[in-house]
């Protein structure tokens, strides 16, 4: 649902490597492979090619957003047909929208058929991100289907259908860091974040280009605006804000952290928690996030 962008390069989060987790056994019984997606990293973010009613495009891959969003442009370029008995309501960084959904026609998600009708239509842009303009979001509606492995550096995302039927593990030779205390609330992943020692749930936001404190959690650890830099942010709607820049002391997820991080402090919408985990923290990482049972594993520099 939202989309951080911000102008200004905030935050490169030098993560201290964890603890080693243990190398994976036999593959879990109960997963099986559904469709495998070409994914494509710029910018902390991450791209995955579809076809949209048989027609070729490209969505923001986006845990943050409920549904799956294309923006007005898309929608005439796909030449797509509006529902005239469904609205959705989009809100982001910056405002909210209203429109009619549009008919998907067929969905295509690497060689497999999204079985999705419908698509939420919203008043947004989205930037240009190197040589591709993407045409909306991949939400949480059609990826909460799945555990997925996200593997930027072979350039591929991997979806699985089913669940371990013994201890949740990814598929991976090597070693990796399980985040702990999953959640979930709706579609959406959230994980337990930690800002100056002080713990609060954040929303996992591969839609977010970098990871975000929201401004009531910030007040509360005592932090002051006046004299910091201010940026622009906008998300899934067509205003944008001015938001400040602030330094913290620490930032820690699990046994990742990283001291003073300038982070941007946003007003985020209830149920996003006290903080955003963007594309920052996951970049360049491969990363498995399993829906159904609620874990995230992270490949550490060894594995």
């Amino acid at each position: 649902m939202r989309l951080l962008r911000l102008v200004a390069a905030l935050l490169a989060l030098a993560v201290l490597a964890g603890c080693a987790g243990a190398t994976p056994g036999p593959a879990a019984c109960g997963l099986r492979r559904w469709t495998v997606a070409r994914l494509i990293a710029r910018d902390n973010l991450l791209l995955v090619p579809v076809w949209i009613d048989t027609k070729p495009s490209v969505l923001l891959l986006d845990t943050g957003a409920q549904r799956t969003i294309l923006t007005e442009a898309a929608v005439r370029r796909l030449h797509l047909r509006t529902d005239p008995l469904h609205i959705t309501h989009t809100a982001g960084i910056g405002g909210g929208s209203s429109d009619f959904d549009v008919w998907a026609g067929s969905f295509m998600l690497g060689p497999a058929n999204v079985p999705i009708d419908r698509l939420a239509v919203g008043h947004f842009q989205l930037r240009n991100l190197g040589d591709i303009t993407p045409d909306g979001l991949l939400g949480s509606d059609i990826l909460s289907q799945f555990d997925i492995d996200l593997d930027p550096r072979a350039g591929r995302m991997t979806l699985y259908r089913g669940r371990p039927c013994g201890p949740a593990r990814p598929l991976w030779q090597g070693q990796y860091e399980s985040l702990p205390d999953i959640g979930r609330y709706g579609d959406r992943i959230t994980v337990a974040l930690a800002v100056n020692g002080v713990g609060t749930r954040a929303t996992l936001d591969t839609g977010a280009q970098f990871t975000a404190v929201d401004r009531g959690f910030a007040e509360r650890l005592g932090a002051h605006f006046a004299t910091d830099q201010r940026i622009v942010a906008h998300g899934a709607s067509p205003g944008q804000i001015s938001v400040p820049a602030h330094r913290f002391a620490t930032l820690r997820v699990g046994t990742f952290s990283v001291r003073n991080p300038v982070l941007p402090v946003v007003s985020l919408p209830k149920g996003a928690g006290g903080a955003l985990l963007g594309g920052d923290f996951l970049a360049g990482r491969r990363v498995w996030l399993s829906y159904p049972s609620a874990h995230v594993f992270i490949a550490t520099p060894g594995g």
